[in-house]
């Protein structure tokens, strides 16, 4: 969990629990339709940025495998910020850093998970 206060004026307690099995999903169309789709209004250009760092839908499984497995890290070492609660559940932004193809250089972006329980986080924005 984040560093506890958790936000200002909290009133949160902390009750000890089993370490859970930690789960990150992130759905292929998260890519093929939205960050690799032809149409800019549709990819908000993010295709265009996800090709400058040298990827493309040919990377599509490499990028979900290397953005899972930091997703789970993060959540499980509470290395992530707690964001919005609504009638939709609680989001979450965990850093994520991918090696620039062209460049020898990493490239730090957030994205958000939805939390849900028993440990499953689910990829909801694909560059944030």
């Amino acid at each position: 969990m984040p560093s506890y206060p958790l936000h200002p004026n909290c009133h949160c307690f902390l009750v000890d629990i089993a370490k859970p099995q930690v789960t990150a999903e992130c759905r292929e169309q998260k890519f093929t339709e939205y960050v690799f789709h032809p149409n800019i209004e549709r990819n908000l250009g993010k295709k265009a940025l996800f090709e400058s760092w040298g990827y493309d839908t040919m990377n599509i499984q490499y990028l979900i495998y290397e953005i899972t497995k930091q997703a789970k890290e993060g959540y499980e070492s509470g290395n992530f910020i707690l964001d919005k609660l609504d009638g939709y559940g609680q989001r979450i932004s965990i850093v994520t850093e991918l090696e620039r193809k062209d460049k020898n250089e990493i490239v730090k972006f957030l994205l958000d998970w939805m939390v849900y329980p028993y440990g499953n986080i689910k990829l909801i924005t694909s560059y944030g």
